[in-house]
């Protein structure tokens, strides 16, 4: 049975409680800003949502710029969170204003919005992943929702307790994402049915994108708790106990998972749960950005604005590292070993790094905006 949902607490005083949590949490005062997105990529541009509320497509070689949504002397967005995703000819985007929009890669000229009138679906706080024609997302009016990516019509959605921040994680026929309302869940993507006999329950809120290795759904919680569950059944077969909040998601290979702590502490354990690695990073602020797993590299962005490059059987630190000077919080997007990066300052912006083979710059900071005449 689909679970109904309570009335809604505001977003901004959910978020802005979160983070002073956060900080207090880290011994920081707290900071509430937007232009939190990662970044996106075509087979020649650079998506990326900026501060100012607008998406904006950057030359991939160069990083100039190209084209924004909506166009430059026009309205902003009120912000965006989620980073753009891309799929084919078209970048779709999620809008604090409760608003998914569907534009065309080219240009950045709006094909659709959902919802199509004047309605909204709360903020869209986390990232949209498309799989089987379908775009996929959640938003704080607490639903996960699965939109035909070509006319934008719903074509399902599935209700949870709370707010979905949670970007949506594809396996095979299944949709695995968390909520706020301590929940991780799996739908069927076809018809949107649960496919757990009830979700599974955590001890906090689940943020972060689900991993899914070896048959384990993978995901951390505000309970300090990192759990492994049987993807088929959604039981859980261990946890681990970090020193922190887990926001955000992991990354896995065939046989360990990478956990970072809202403290800056990263885990390596193995499939069966076992603490292989830990490191302290000094993050300077909260770790919201996943790690990446590059080739036979593990990089860790920090709220310091440092691009850690690291040893995954070690966790050692490979030099030189990169110091962008601004935080990174958005998810990194990756490039036949080029990475690109978004930071939260205005006067900074996107940068380009090759990580594998000659570790260099290729360009950046690009302020994603264009250069005033």
């Amino acid at each position: 049975m689909r679970p109904r949902l309570p009335p809604a607490i505001p977003l901004a005083l959910l978020l802005g409680l979160i983070l002073l949590l956060t900080g207090a949490c880290l011994g920081r005062g707290p900071t509430l800003r937007p232009g939190w997105a990662g970044v996106a990529f075509s087979q020649d541009r650079v998506f990326v949502g900026t501060q100012e509320g607008r998406v904006v497509a950057l030359d991939k070689a160069t990083g100039s710029y190209q084209a924004s949504y909506p166009p430059e002397g026009t309205p902003p967005l009120p912000a965006v969170y989620g980073g753009p995703t891309v799929h084919g000819d078209r970048v779709y985007v999620g809008g604090y204003n409760g608003k998914v929009y569907a534009l065309r890669a080219d240009d950045l000229s709006l094909i659709w919005q959902f919802p199509p009138d004047a309605r909204t679906l709360g903020p869209v706080v986390g990232g949209l992943t498309v799989a089987d024609g379908l775009l996929l997302f959640g938003a704080s009016d607490g639903y996960l929702r699965a939109l035909d990516v070509e006319s934008g019509e719903e074509r399902w959605r599935y209700p949870t307790q709370d707010k979905v921040w949670s970007t949506p994680t594809v396996q095979g026929d299944t949709v695995y994402f968390g909520a706020m309302d301590h929940g991780v869940y799996a739908v069927s993507i076809t018809t949107g049915e649960p496919r757990w006999e009830e979700p599974f329950r955590a001890g906090g809120a689940v943020a972060g994108a689900p991993v899914v290795a070896q048959g384990k759904v993978l995901v951390g919680s505000f309970d300090r708790n990192f759990y492994a569950l049987d993807a088929v059944t959604g039981k859980e077969l261990w946890r681990f106990r970090g020193d922190n909040w887990f926001w955000a998601g992991a990354a896995a290979d065939a046989t360990r998972v990478y956990a970072i702590s809202m403290s800056g502490t990263l885990y390596a354990l193995d499939l069966a749960g076992n603490l292989l690695r830990q490191e302290k990073l000094g993050l300077g602020g909260p770790a919201l950005a996943p790690p990446l797993l590059l080739d036979s590299l593990l990089v860790v962005t920090s709220d310091e604005g440092w691009v850690y490059v690291m040893d995954p059987p070690t966790l050692q630190q490979k030099p030189p590292g990169y110091n962008l000077g601004a935080r990174v919080r958005g998810t990194i997007a990756v490039d036949q070993g080029t990475i690109y990066v978004n930071t939260s300052a205005k006067d900074q912006g996107v940068w380009a790094l090759r990580l594998t083979g000659k570790q260099e710059k290729l360009w950046g900071p690009v302020p994603p905006r264009p250069k005033e005449r």
